[in-house]
């Protein structure tokens, strides 16, 4: 980085922390629209040089992006290149948490200022949220965060990507994690961000064997990545195996959760095979399972079924109103249905006053619709 650049940031820093009174060139809301791009591990480099605060040796490293504590080679060089627009970039590295949430760093699109905001922050909220992103290297730095609470380690400890898993197991006491067998294991030179990777979309996957999806917003539809064989997600987590089990995925349901899309297909022996559907925007969730590809199982029975509680769901989620994305929170109302687990039958859930209850005169897709609407009315 040249010297020119360093006194432009030195320069910035100058105005923006007010070291010569009645000078201020730059403002927040002005740098942030910054957006001239430059390597993110010379900018930060840079910035420490201009700023004289005291260098973070674990953003900076050359050859191990994370120190000798976890014995992990995590070169980051396998990692695509991570390029960063300058402005956003430098008002992450100040880590002030109120910059983070004026301007929404933990949510900007770029995955480089996600993952300085993932090194820097000390907010859990933040880091839970964080735990999901698609980028491998940021759940990677939440998970080495020791301000990071258990239950995105143990969500991290199941994560398709080894250095991102390996990191926070060795964080977690007494976790059982998941069958190796059971989860990806994936290198950083595979993250999301490598363009150069081929991958088939998701409705030319699903196309290709027959099938519909649910249809829902745009974003869900191009931020859905392939993170492992028939799971298509806008996150890694839950893993198509917890999805396969039902009761663990309603559970994480009822928590505080991100928005999220995903479709994928899981199953063990000869017949015990499951599409399995989760969604949560605004006030609803919603996770929905068929049986389908088992040898014994009725192809074409099992497509129809499928495709009638598609559409039936479609219809619900888009009559949902949205105020919003990247929310992560408790949501008001919860649908389960499985004709795999629990026989094809409807569950209808409620959170109230700190507690979920589930309304069981609400057991078809079609009383819960109009009650659904009711509800949307009378708000």
């Amino acid at each position: 980085m040249d010297e020119q650049f360093i006194e432009h940031l030195s320069g910035i820093y100058t105005d923006l922390m007010d070291l010569k009174p009645l000078h201020q060139e730059y403002r927040t809301d002005v740098l942030i629209k910054e957006d001239d791009e430059v390597s993110l591990f010379e900018f930060i480099k840079a910035f420490y040089a201009a700023t004289g605060i005291t260098k973070d040796e674990m953003l900076i490293g050359n050859d191990v992006y994370f120190d000798e504590y976890y014995e992990l080679d995590f070169d980051y060089e396998q990692h695509p290149e991570v390029i960063v627009p300058y402005g956003p970039a430098f008002l992450a590295m100040l880590g002030d948490p109120k910059l983070v949430t004026e301007f929404d760093l933990h949510l900007h699109e770029n995955p480089g200022i996600r993952l300085i905001v993932a090194h820097m922050s000390k907010n859990v909220d933040v880091l839970d949220l964080l735990s999901y992103d698609r980028c491998c290297m940021v759940r990677a730095v939440v998970a080495e965060n020791m301000n990071t609470g258990d239950r995105a380690l143990k969500m991290l400890g199941q994560d398709p990507f080894i250095y991102s898993r390996e990191i926070a197991l060795k964080r977690l006491v007494d976790f059982d994690p998941m069958s190796p067998d059971l989860v990806n294991g994936f290198e950083i030179s595979e993250c999301v961000c490598n363009e150069q990777i081929e991958r088939p979309s998701l409705h030319d996957f699903f196309d290709e064997h027959g099938l519909e999806i649910p249809a829902t917003v745009q974003i869900f539809e191009e931020q859905a990545t392939e993170f492992g064989d028939w799971h298509w997600a806008t996150q890694p987590f839950p893993t198509r195996w917890q999805d396969y089990s039902l009761l663990e995925t309603v559970e994480y349901l009822k928590g505080p959760i991100p928005d999220q899309y995903s479709l994928n297909h899981a199953g063990h022996g000869v017949n015990s095979y499951s599409l399995n559907f989760r969604f949560a925007l605004g006030d609803l969730a919603i996770f929905a399972q068929t049986g389908w590809g088992g040898a014994y199982m009725d192809s074409d029975e099992q497509m129809r079924a499928w495709e009638e509680i598609e559409i039936r769901l479609s219809t619900i989620m888009l009559n949902a109103p949205v105020s919003g994305f990247d929310s992560s929170y408790i949501r008001k109302y919860l649908i389960v249905y499985s004709n795999f687990r629990i026989n094809g039958a409807v569950e209808f859930w409620q959170h109230t006053e700190g507690q979920w209850t589930q309304l069981e005169q609400l057991n078809s897709l079609d009383a819960i619709q109009e009650y659904l609407e009711s509800e949307y009315e009378g708000n």
